[in-house]
């Protein structure tokens, strides 16, 4: 099938990258703990604030007392968990100083990697589009939907080398650009009209999908009666009449008239898939009453031959054909997970 092309919208986002344990400290501790990472004395310090060494000297004992900072001889220096604090500030500086951008899926409100080839908002009247379903205000909050998952799976090499102390700390905010923009996405492939996808993964959501599909009848023809069918009037005049004076060969005849007729008793349909190419005997197609997010599949040319039809209207016999005496264009609508769309980044 011809890919089906859906725009979503998006909103660009920057990410940001805080620590619960990097708030709970002042501006001036954090001020301290710097100066002795880069190896500063308490009289260069104070070199440059100006605020006093008895003050620094306070805030340096206060930070041994609480194990950041050692003294050594009147020298003080970093342990282990000043550093790892220093390390931990850090890091969420770097990261922040290079403002990654993300997209917010408006559609399913999940953090997506930034997409250069995005859309603006002047899309053509005719694209299909995934409607915005998500509250923007929701996207201010912290660790707003996947957003952590999304940083550390995605910046692991940035977090890698943090405790789970550490990263247990930190969350994310993110500064939201107003201006919506839209991502294509592709459906490359939908299963045939006889199975179902799987909705189990609560962390998606499901679309539904309006596929055209053709169905056509069927009237059976048993050609074994191709050279007696001029005589078959006369012949049930005659069993109406007087059966008793009926030869064998034409009681085989009425007989064969009668299995025919009782093929076509039966609801000799066929349903063509068109986009799989498949033709089928029946399909389960429930009606969906609501759905917040639909989308229409097109109908494309198909042919389907005279074997494909008889075996899915169970005609073993050579002698019995099908000849076509109806289409009609039905609309069935299906659940299909929002992750079978992929997105297009070229």
């Amino acid at each position: 099938m011809q890919a089906v092309e859906v725009y979503c919208p998006v909103c660009e986002a920057v990410v940001r990258i805080k620590s619960s344990i990097i708030d709970d400290v002042g501006q001036f501790t954090k001020f301290i703990l710097w100066c002795l990472g880069k190896g500063y004395t308490i009289e260069e310090i104070d070199g440059v604030i100006e605020i006093g060494e008895n003050v620094i000297g306070e805030e340096l004992t206060y930070l041994c007392g609480i194990g950041f900072v050692k003294e050594d001889d009147g020298i003080f220096s970093l342990r282990e968990k000043g550093r790892a604090f220093l390390y931990l500030m850090e890091i969420i500086e770097i990261f922040n100083s290079s403002k990654q951008m993300v997209n917010i899926n408006c559609t399913t409100g999940k953090i997506q990697r930034f997409n250069n080839n995005i859309e603006s908002s002047a899309l053509k009247k005719d694209f299909q589009k995934f409607p915005s379903i998500v509250s923007w205000q929701l996207f201010y909050n912290k660790n707003y939907g996947n957003s952590k998952d999304f940083v550390i799976e995605n910046y692991n090499q940035v977090f890698e080398h943090l405790n789970d102390v550490q990263i247990e700390s930190l969350y994310v905010e993110l500064e939201i650009i107003r201006e919506p923009k839209f991502v294509k996405y592709r459906l490359d492939d939908v299963l045939p009209i006889n199975q179902k996808y799987s909705l189990e993964n609560m962390d998606d959501i499901n679309v539904v999908i309006e596929q055209p599909i053709d169905r056509i009848r069927y009237n059976i023809i048993d050609t074994r009666l191709d050279k007696h069918r001029h005589l078959i009037p006369s012949l049930l005049d005659q069993k109406n009449s007087d059966k008793k004076h009926l030869s064998f060969d034409s009681m085989r005849i009425l007989n064969l008239v009668d299995e025919e007729k009782k093929l076509n008793s039966k609801n000799n349909a066929v349903y063509v898939d068109s986009l799989n190419c498949k033709v089928f005997p029946s399909f389960d197609n429930k009606e969906i009453e609501y759905a917040k997010i639909k989308i229409k599949l097109p109908k494309y040319e198909y042919q389907i031959s005279d074997q494909d039809v008889k075996s899915v209207l169970n005609l073993k016999m050579n002698y019995l054909k099908a000849s076509k005496t109806s289409t009609d264009e039905i609309i069935i609508s299906r659940f299909i997970p929002f992750s079978a769309f992929k997105e297009c980044e070229d």
